[in-house]
């Protein structure tokens, strides 16, 4: 129920081998610039990917896609879907320069 742009993209052929993708059409909402849903087609299997934002919210003034899902076809079967469920988003959370040293990235803390 909201206007989207239709953007399509063609990888250069360097992009394409290293990906698999030969194209994708992406479309995006106008009211808030946030993808919406994909088609990627895949070269290997002549299968096709679809990416879809579920359900998306507005979180301290920050459009956030919170149910994802990519599901991968081949003609009319499903191959694969993966289903995201973002929760607990927080945003401008207090840090020290400490958070952002070699050892914490790397431990993930």
């Amino acid at each position: 129920g909201v206007e989207m742009w239709q953007v399509e993209a063609i990888p250069n052929e360097k992009e394409a081998k290293e990906t698999g993708y030969t194209r994708s059409i992406n479309f995006v909402r106008k009211d808030n610039h946030m993808l919406a849903r994909a088609v990627s087609f895949v070269k290997k299997g002549k299968r096709l990917k679809y990416f879809s934002v579920e359900k998306i919210a507005n979180i301290d003034g920050v459009w956030v896609a919170t149910d994802i899902s990519m599901t991968t076809k081949k003609g009319k079967k499903t191959v694969h879907k993966t289903v995201l469920k973002i929760s607990d988003i927080q945003f401008n959370q207090p840090m020290s320069e400490d958070d952002l040293s070699i050892r914490r990235l790397e431990r993930g803390l």
